[in-house]
């Protein structure tokens, strides 16, 4: 039976499938270590993506808190679908029909929503009509990543 030994990248008993490539010479112990550092260093950036977005939705959620309290409960807010992104923060609000079509009353909340991407560049808001609560397709919403934070 014949055996090949894999020992450490100095010495010249490796396999010859594990030294030859096309950008150099590389040993399995080579390979292994590669594997292992970037195992490491995506671990690490995971923590660090997830340290972020925690940070993201909290400062996210009380501009959002804020701004339902003060003018979306009062004009037909049917909902609120929420998508985290390490870098962003992308809100969805869906509006009665009734109030999304009427320029004098949909105006002033536009404009409140543009004043708060303005200030807080992470967050972006987007408007969408419904006529019912049954009307808006959550099953969509969340296909695309979406959470809804408030009915």
């Amino acid at each position: 039976m014949n055996t090949s030994t894999i020992t450490k990248s100095k010495s010249k008993s490796v396999q010859s499938e594990y030294r030859k490539h096309p950008c150099g010479e590389y040993t399995a112990n080579d390979m292994i270590g590669a594997w292992e550092k970037g195992y490491k260093d995506g671990y690490e950036n995971i923590l660090g993506n997830i340290s972020k977005i925690t940070e993201l939705a909290n400062s996210a959620l009380r501009v959002m808190q804020e701004f339902h309290a003060n003018v979306l409960a009062k004009n037909g807010c049917r909902g609120i679908f929420l998508k985290m992104l390490p870098q962003s923060a992308h809100f969805i609000i869906a509006l009665d029909s009734n109030i999304y079509f009427d320029d004098d009353i949909c105006r002033p909340i536009y404009n409140d929503a543009a004043e708060i991407t303005r200030q807080t560049l992470f967050i972006s808001i987007s408007f969408m009509p419904c006529t019912t609560d049954d009307s808006i397709d959550r099953v969509a919403l969340e296909n695309d990543y979406y959470i809804e934070i408030t009915r």
